[in-house]
């Protein structure tokens, strides 16, 4: 598969997802607002922040997994009130998570998040998270774990922060 093809089904899922965000006229990867960073070969980045907590479906948008490339997820400010515990299993690239200001009222942090060598930032704050943070010592690069305000959510005795 060229690597032309992959940027276009990247944009694709991307126009699926939000297709008054990401315009089939328009190409996926130049808009000044940088809704989407991309390199030559895969969505790299993303933000699809609605800014009004209006979205069209509650639920996570799943189909995200087939952005492998992606190192970069912006989706606060949205309404989402669940989040699938294995949404990130495929990011192998992953280095940036921010999901404040979602309703994940009552939902602990995807496990699928664990054991991502680059993963320096990861934000949940205003969500309402249960439960324990999941043990991120294998996350040698995290530098910034923000979970606060309206959350519920604890260390366990053996989980290690080096952040």
């Amino acid at each position: 598969m060229s690597n032309t093809t992959l940027l276009q089904q990247d944009c694709a899922v991307l126009r699926n997802l939000w297709p008054a965000m990401f315009p089939a006229d328009k190409d996926c990867c130049d808009f000044t607002d940088k809704r989407a960073q991309c390199t030559k070969t895969r969505i790299a980045a993303i933000s699809a922040t609605d800014g009004n907590g209006t979205t069209v479906d509650n639920a996570f948008p799943v189909q995200l997994t087939a952005l492998t490339g992606l190192q970069n997820i912006f989706l606060n400010n949205n309404s989402y009130t669940s989040i699938p515990d294995n949404i990130f299993a495929n990011f192998t690239n992953l280095a940036v998570v921010n999901l404040d200001d979602n309703k994940f009222t009552g939902l602990p942090i995807p496990s699928s998040l664990i054991n991502k060598p680059r993963l320096k930032f990861l934000s949940f704050s205003n969500n309402g998270m249960v439960g324990e943070i999941p043990n991120f010592e294998n996350s040698k690069n995290l530098t910034y774990l923000y979970v606060f305000l309206h959350s519920s959510l604890r260390l366990n005795s053996h989980n290690a922060l080096h952040c």
